[in-house]
Parts: C-alpha cells; sequence; structure tokens
C-alpha cells in the first residue's frame, strides 16, 4: 500500500467547501456526469481501460463561478459574472492577453506528498462532462512527490470570446498516481511552516531560470526537505 498524503489550502471559507478527492473508476460508477451509452460501457469493461485509470482520482471545484473572457477593441477581459471584485483577487490567477486562448488558474491548492519515490501527473478529465470540460482545454503536468513539494492548481485555457461555467462539485481534472500498487488517499492539514517549505522550493526559479525539475529535485533533497515535509504533515494529520 502506497500513502499519499493529501491537503488543501485555499481563500478563506474553502476549506469548508472542499470535497475530497475520489477515485475516478468509483465516481463513473456513482456519478451521472460522465460519457455514457452503450459505447462507453463497452469501454468500461476493458482491461487497459480499467489498468489506465486504477489510481486516478477526481478533483471537483470547491464553489460556484461564471467566468468570461473577452478580446476585442478595447483589448483582453477577463470577469467573473456573479462575484465581487475581491472575490476575483481572491480565487482566479491570470496574466490578461489578448490572443485566442487565455491561461487561467484557479487559487485552490492540492498538496500531494508521498514517503514513496513516486511521480503524480495532473491529466484533463476525461471521461466526465460538464460545461467546463466541454468549453476549455485542460493541461498536464507530472511530478516526483516524494522529491518536491508544490501546489496542484486547476490550470486551464479559455477560448477567446468564451463564457465557461464551474458548478460546485463539477470535476475539474484527474490526478493520476504513477504506480501500480493500492494506492490510500491519507487526508492532512496544510500548516504554515508546510506552506513555507513549498514557497522556498517555488521560489527558486525567481533565482536560477531555468531549472529542470531534476535540479529542483537535487535542490530539494540535498537540502533534506523531504525529511521536513514528511515530519511537518505528520503532526497534522487529520
Amino acid at each position: 500500500m502506497v500513502n499519499i498524503y493529501c491537503g488543501y489550502t485555499g481563500p478563506v471559507g474553502t476549506q469548508l467547501l472542499v470535497e475530497p478527492l475520489v477515485r475516478v473508476l468509483k465516481d463513473v460508477d456513482s456519478s451521472a456526469k460522465t460519457l455514457s451509452g452503450a459505447g462507453f460501457d463497452m469501454y468500461k469493461r476493458c482491461p487497459a481501460y480499467v489498468k489506465y485509470y486504477k489510481n486516478t482520482f477526481a478533483v471537483k471545484a470547491v464553489t460556484d463561478m461564471s467566468l468570461t473572457y473577452t478580446v476585442g477593441e478595447g483589448g483582453a477581459h477577463l470577469a467573473e459574472n456573479t462575484k465581487p471584485p475581491e472575490w476575483y483577487n481572491q480565487n482566479i490567477v491570470a496574466e490578461v492577453s489578448a490572443g485566442e486562448y487565455q491561461l487561467v488558474q484557479l487559487n485552490w491548492e492540492w498538496y500531494l506528498f508521498s514517503e514513496e519515490d513516486i511521480e503524480v501527473s495532473q491529466i484533463p478529465a476525461a471521461i466526465h462532462v460538464n460545461q467546463f470540460l466541454t468549453s476549455t482545454v485542460g493541461t498536464a503536468g507530472t511530478m516526483n512527490i516524494s522529491k518536491w513539494f508544490r501546489p496542484i492548481r486547476p490550470a486551464f485555457f479559455m477560448r477567446k470570446n468564451s463564457v465557461v461555467t464551474i458548478n460546485k462539485g463539477d470535476v475539474l481534472f484527474y490526478i493520476k498516481v504513477m504506480t501500480t500498487e493500492p494506492v490510500e488517499i491519507v487526508p492532512f492539514d496544510v500548516s504554515n511552516k508546510a506552506l513555507d517549505l513549498s514557497s522556498e522550493g517555488v521560489s527558486i526559479k525567481l533565482h536560477k531560470e531555468p531549472v529542470s525539475l531534476s535540479k529542483l529535485y537535487n535542490y530539494f533533497t540535498k537540502a533534506n526537505y523531504p525529511a521536513k515535509v514528511l515530519a511537518e504533515i505528520k503532526k497534522n494529520l487529520r
């Protein structure tokens, strides 16, 4: 059994709204917001499908929002249509520019760590269906969570002159744990010290660019940060 420690941080109030990671294979069997029909039923019986999604988890939206990205003579604008400006500033991360696509990140952060030498991948949610998934382009990336400790955020591209609607509980992306061993998600509360350890690692890029993942792993492990992160996590298990 591989333990994957998982914690969440976000704007004030979202701690009470965040939903736990859920296994994709389990959620597909219980959720109406997925692909459907005879073809999908046949696909679900495929051994390759079961193997691929065995240790894959769905990450769900913390709350509702509606985003509009427009590009016109007045320039480019990204706006939240239902909430006050301060909500936008706390929850949305974007350097707005005119183009066919706008990168948007949500300031909802999941922290994963493992004592095992293991990688996780953030991948687009290919099986679930909602307006967010059909109207955006998801991002993907991989990192070793025993040698690096940084937040995983929802990150996606909006198309020019589009509206994206997110409802609480909508699946935003998947996290795939790259192992064939059974996986257990172990929740923890992210302390200020854990945030400081993460920030110290992430901020290397401000001082030394470009930096490959292998070099970042080396800096992190040479400073004994994996042991420091693990100790802080174990103090704050739920």
